[in-house]
């Protein structure tokens, strides 16, 4: 079994860089505080810490905001139970290009996923009709 002391880069402090996930708190000062973000950094006795990047340029930051967007949304919609915010994080996700099936997307995950996900709890709550695409999901 893998203990922390039988890591030399954290049992020697040795610093050594990596890319590291760790919480924004203002390595990205124009992006959420709360987010994890993904930067250069290193890993010690004090676990990993990223270095200074500085504001990221719009065309990123809106990139970035709309993962973090999908994410908090997936948590909330397992938290709450809720099969819409599940959805509506799907419609966000990137990799669903047709916002239209995300519906179908969702279903077939849950469906792959049923030993992991009791369905029940992520039965539809009500229709959610998308302000901006102006399409129903039922």
């Amino acid at each position: 079994a893998f203990k922390v002391g039988d890591d030399p880069f954290i049992a020697y402090d040795l610093n050594n860089e990596f890319v590291v996930l760790v919480r924004n708190e203002g390595i990205i000062p124009n992006f959420e505080s709360r987010a994890i973000i993904e930067v250069a950094g290193t890993i010690g006795k004090d676990g990993a810490k990223g270095y200074p990047y500085g504001d990221i340029d719009p065309y990123y930051k809106g990139l970035m905001e709309g993962q973090y967007a999908y994410e908090q949304l997936t948590v909330e919609a397992f938290r709450e139970k809720s099969y819409t915010k599940a959805l509506k994080a799907l419609i966000l996700n990137r990799s669903v290009i047709d916002p239209s099936k995300a519906g179908a997307v969702l279903d077939d995950l849950m469906e792959a996923n049923k030993d992991y996900w009791y369905l029940p709890i992520f039965q539809f709550q009500e229709p959610f009709k998308d302000p901006v695409f102006q399409y129903n999901i039922v």
